[in-house]
């Protein structure tokens, strides 16, 4: 899923670990509580430190919670989730270092995280987008219940 971005936004970049939330140890979890009880963390950014690069941690457990095993089967959707989580989290990064902002870091993070994964999705699954575009007006079309047509 990062084959498509370009080198320079791996400045300082290591790697990308997939994680279950049960093998957190007590300092994440701690951390992790700090963060509150409302936020469901799917990943998170470790920024460069002394001779150690940055990574992420996602956390893949909490990314498919309570998502259909057929539907998480099905690449598209399996890429979605994912890579909302993994680009929000690189977000972070390019904040950080390669495309300095000056505003609230979450914001720029889902910022940065729709941009990405709209460029995966058209670079990717370009060949569904005329099927999307389709649903979409389709869906324009026909009438939603419980709704009644004007005219």
């Amino acid at each position: 899923m990062l084959w498509h971005l370009p080198r320079g936004y791996f400045a300082r970049f290591g790697h990308v670990t997939l994680r279950d939330s049960g093998s957190l140890t007590r300092k994440e979890r701690a951390k992790r509580e700090k963060a509150g009880p409302s936020r469901h963390l799917l990943g998170t950014y470790y920024g460069p430190t002394a001779g150690q690069p940055a990574h992420i941690d996602l956390f893949v457990d909490a990314i498919f919670d309570g998502r259909s095993t057929l539907l998480v089967r099905v690449p598209p959707v399996r890429d979605v989730l994912l890579g909302r989580a993994l680009y929000h989290e690189l977000g972070h990064h390019l904040q950080r270092g390669v495309h300095p902002e000056h505003r609230d870091r979450e914001e720029v993070a889902e910022e940065w995280r729709r941009r990405l994964l709209r460029t995966y999705f058209r670079k990717t699954y370009w060949y569904l987008l005329p099927v999307l575009w389709l649903g979409v007006l389709v869906a324009r079309v026909l009438p939603r219940p419980g709704r009644t047509r004007k005219g």
